[in-house]
C-alpha cells in the first residue's frame, strides 16, 4: 500500500487496479465533534477561507480518510446568482435557499466574472491555501451542485418539475446555464488545486427515466466531458428508475445512497463501466448506531462490490466520532485479512 491517497483515486477512477481496498473515504465533511476538537465552527468557517481550511484540514487530521471536502454547505452556486439565503447561528446549521429562489431568471446571463460574485472566492481560496499548505498529501476532493438540484433552487423546486412539462425549452435553458456554471466552477476549482470533483444531484431522485434521459443525461454528458479530470456523482435517494442510464453519464464513479438502492442493484446497473461509491447509512448507522454497527455494515459493502467505502450522504452535525472512525476501522480490517 505504498500508493499515494491521490494516486490511489486517480488510479481508481481510470479503470486501474490498485491491489488493495483504497484507504480513501471521499465524502467526509466535518461535523460537531470535529469542529468541537478544531475550535473552528459554522457558520463563521462557511464564509471565512482560512477558517475554512482549519477544519477541512482538522477533519482529515482527526478521521485519517484521506479525503477533504469543501465547501461544507450546498448554496454556494445559487448564492452567488442572487437567491436568497438563510443563515442560522447554531453551530449545527448550514445555510438553506429558499423555496422559491428566483423570479428573474435573466440572471443566469453570466461570463466568467460570476466567479467573482458570492462565496466562490471564499471557496476557491480555500482550495488554494489547503493546497499550499504542505501539511497534508490527502486528495482534494470538493462538492459542486449538480445542473439539476442547482436549476432547483434557481427557478424553484416546484417551477422547475412543471416546466419540464409544460415548458421542457425553458427547462432546458435553465439546465444549460447551470451546467455552464458547474464547468466554469469545477474548472476554476482544479486551477486552483482540487484533484477531482464530487458533483452533488439529489433532486434528480424525483424523476422519471424518460425526463432523466431527456433533461439531465445531456447536462452530465457535457459536464462530465468538459471537467478536466475524473469526476464523481453522488444522488441521494431511490434511483432505480435511473440506474440503468447513470453510466451514460461519462462519470467515473457513483455514489450511492443505501438502503434505498443496494450495492448489487448498482453493480447490475453499473456493469463495470464506472466505480461504485457507499455507502454507510447516514441516519441508522452513522448518527444513531454504535461503531461495531457502523463497522459491519462498511463491511458488507466493500464484502459486496463497493469500490470506495464512505458515508450514503453528507453526515448529519451531531454524529458521535466514533461511528464515523469506525469505517476506517473496517478499511484497515479488510486490507489486514
Amino acid at each position: 500500500m505504498s500508493l499515494t491517497p491521490i494516486q490511489q483515486v486517480e488510479m481508481m477512477l481510470a479503470g486501474e487496479d490498485i491491489g488493495f481496498f483504497p484507504t480513501v473515504i471521499p465524502i467526509n465533511p466535518p461535523f460537531l465533534d470535529i469542529m468541537t476538537r478544531a475550535g473552528v465552527f459554522w457558520p463563521e468557517a462557511h464564509r471565512d477561507p482560512a477558517l475554512m481550511m482549519q477544519l477541512a484540514l482538522a477533519t482529515d487530521e482527526i478521521l485519517g480518510f484521506n479525503a477533504i471536502n469543501v465547501p461544507f454547505d450546498m448554496t454556494v452556486e445559487a448564492e452567488a446568482l442572487g437567491c436568497e439565503t438563510v443563515w442560522k447561528k447554531e453551530k449545527t446549521a448550514t445555510p438553506q435557499v429558499k423555496d422559491r429562489a428566483l423570479e428573474d431568471t435573466g440572471r443566469l446571463e453570466f461570463g466568467d466574472e460570476v466567479l467573482s460574485r458570492g462565496r466562490f472566492p471564499v471557496v476557491l481560496e480555500a482550495v488554494k491555501r489547503i493546497r499550499n499548505s504542505g501539511k497534508t498529501d490527502s486528495v482534494i476532493v470538493p462538492f459542486i451542485e449538480g445542473p439539476f438540484t442547482l436549476a432547483c433552487l434557481v427557478a424553484g423546486l416546484n417551477e422547475m418539475f412543471k416546466s419540464m412539462i409544460k415548458d421542457p425549452g425553458r427547462a432546458r435553458w435553465v439546465l444549460s446555464r447551470c451546467t455552464d456554471l458547474a464547468v466554469r466552477y469545477a474548472g476554476a476549482l482544479l486551477e486552483n488545486g482540487a484533484h477531482s470533483i464530487i458533483v452533488l444531484d439529489p433532486n434528480v431522485m424525483g424523476l422519471t427515466a424518460a425526463r432523466f434521459e431527456e433533461m439531465v443525461l445531456p447536462c452530465y454528458e457535457e459536464l462530465s466531458g468538459k471537467i478536466k479530470s475524473n469526476t464523481i456523482l453522488h444522488i441521494c435517494g431511490d434511483v432505480g428508475k435511473i440506474l440503468d442510464r447513470i453510466p451514460d453519464s461519462g462519470f467515473a464513479a457513483f455514489s450511492f445512497d443505501y438502503p434505498a438502492v443496494s450495492v448489487q442493484q448498482v453493480k447490475s446497473a453499473v456493469g463495470g463501466r464506472m466505480k461504485i461509491i457507499g455507502s454507510v447509512p447516514t441516519v441508522t448507522h452513522l448518527l444513531n448506531g454504535k461503531p461495531e454497527e457502523v463497522f459491519e455494515v462498511s463491511m458488507q459493502m466493500i464484502e459486496n462490490g463497493t469500490d470506495f467505502l464512505s458515508p450514503s450522504c453528507f453526515i448529519a452535525p451531531q454524529t458521535p466520532l466514533q461511528n464515523v472512525l469506525a469505517m476506517g476501522e473496517a478499511v484497515r480490517s479488510w486490507n489486514g485479512k
